[in-house]
């Protein structure tokens, strides 16, 4: 943790209480603000360990969400994954690409102008190809719940 109050003391949103990190959402920049404009095509695909930063927050919000509403499909996933695509950076309306995106929201705030737009819709869509991949092969969602830790 002593590394990790190093890098974020001076975020003006970061408040350090002890040992706890309290990130003040209310005072976030937007999105589009964290993050730095490319205009490079980023392949994802056999280089994701490259993008581990972004698609393992995505991942999490995706299974969270999973693991809360056990109802949840690989569709409904893929179409709010859609949603959050079509409307970067601005915030969706469904509540799971909301959650999907306030979740890259966190992950941006925390690492201000490291990531690009062209990296996190790369990853987004590295996703929604996943979900697809999995079809009838037992789903994109069980394939996750039993990969990540919980």
């Amino acid at each position: 943790m002593k590394d990790a109050k190093a890098e974020f003391k001076d975020l003006p949103y970061v408040r350090l209480e002890g040992d706890r990190m309290i990130i003040e959402a209310d005072k976030l920049p937007s999105l589009k603000d964290l993050i730095r404009e490319e205009f490079v095509p980023v392949k994802v695909r056999h280089r994701e360990d490259e993008f581990l930063h972004i698609l393992q927050p995505l991942e999490e919000a995706i299974i969270g969400a999973y693991r809360r509403m056990r109802e949840l499909t690989d569709s409904a996933v893929r179409r709010s994954l859609k949603e959050v695509i079509e409307r970067f950076p601005d915030p969706p309306v469904d509540p799971l690409a909301r959650e999907i995106h306030a979740r890259l929201h966190m992950v941006a705030a925390l690492n201000p102008r490291k990531m690009s737009d062209a990296q996190i819709l790369a990853c987004l869509n590295r996703i929604v190809d996943s979900i697809k991949a999995h079809e009838g092969k037992g789903g994109y969602l069980p394939f996750l719940d039993r990969m990540m830790p919980g």
